[in-house]
């Protein structure tokens, strides 16, 4: 009996993997919101056009969060809102003839402003752990190349770091390019525009910040003197007469509001 031919098996072919979107290793990445879980969302960045925004929003936010978290705190408030450490009231020295209760007193006094220093001395060490974790990477190599940047971490100045941030976040790195910062400066605010989903407050903030901005590169806005007298003429009042105090509530427009506040600065 005759065998049939068996056929032969067709190889397999290899089956080529799924090609992946070009872009799935961006998919990959976990945006960056900071170390801290209860600043979460608030950072420092530079990788686009609201960094200006960024930065005061999350200063505002850590100098929030230290008045709480730390003990002191609003003492390292009032250091970041005003970019340099306060200085603590020293009493006045006691008379010649102060009774023993008063030189008590006076000594308790001083032990508490010494430690208060010390605390706040410390606290400011760890303000730059703090602010350093809501730093971006990309922002962080940016830092990293200033030339003070070496003494700053070995010293934990964290006003020193805040005051490279609000550099880089407004755009002004070195006196170079300071022209060119500045009309850029000029610019944007001049492109603040008030959206149909933005609060007022979201609105002044930028306004605000803006003027931050061009002030903290060395510019000024021009104010168009006529615009300004025209609306002082309506209330009867002119340069010399009229300040800032003496306009609030009068009603004027903002026109002559600004102008004026500029005008005087």
């Amino acid at each position: 009996m005759s065998k049939s031919p068996v056929k032969a098996e067709r190889p397999h072919m290899a089956v080529k993997p799924e090609r992946l979107p070009f872009n799935y290793r961006a998919r990959l990445q976990v945006k960056f919101e900071g170390r801290i879980d209860s600043l979460k969302g608030y950072i420092y960045d530079c990788t686009d056009s609201r960094q200006t925004d960024q930065y005061v929003k999350t200063t505002r936010e850590i100098a929030g969060y230290v008045a709480t978290a730390l003990r002191n705190g609003n003492d390292i408030r009032t250091a970041i809102e005003m970019l340099a450490i306060p200085k603590m009231e020293l009493p006045s020295d006691l008379p010649a003839n102060a009774s023993a209760a008063q030189k008590r007193h006076w000594e308790k006094r001083i032990n508490e402003i010494s430690k208060k220093e010390l605390i706040l001395e410390e606290n400011m060490k760890t303000l730059f752990s703090i602010i350093w974790g809501q730093v971006s990477d990309t922002l962080k190599h940016r830092i990293q190349a200033l030339d003070n940047f070496k003494r700053m971490n070995s010293e934990g100045d964290s006003l020193a770091l805040l005051a490279g941030l609000r550099d880089q976040a407004f755009n002004f790195q070195s006196q170079k390019d300071q022209a060119q910062a500045l009309h850029e400066a000029v610019r944007r605010f001049y492109l603040i525009s008030q959206g149909k989903t933005d609060s007022c407050q979201a609105y002044m903030d930028r306004y605000e910040n803006g003027m931050q901005v061009i002030k903290h590169i060395g510019g000024k806005l021009p104010v168009y003197k006529l615009l300004v007298d025209a609306d002082l003429k309506v209330k009867g009042l002119d340069h010399d007469t009229a300040t800032a105090e003496s306009r609030r509530g009068s009603g004027l427009p903002m026109t002559a509001t600004m102008g004026i506040s500029l005008w005087l600065i």
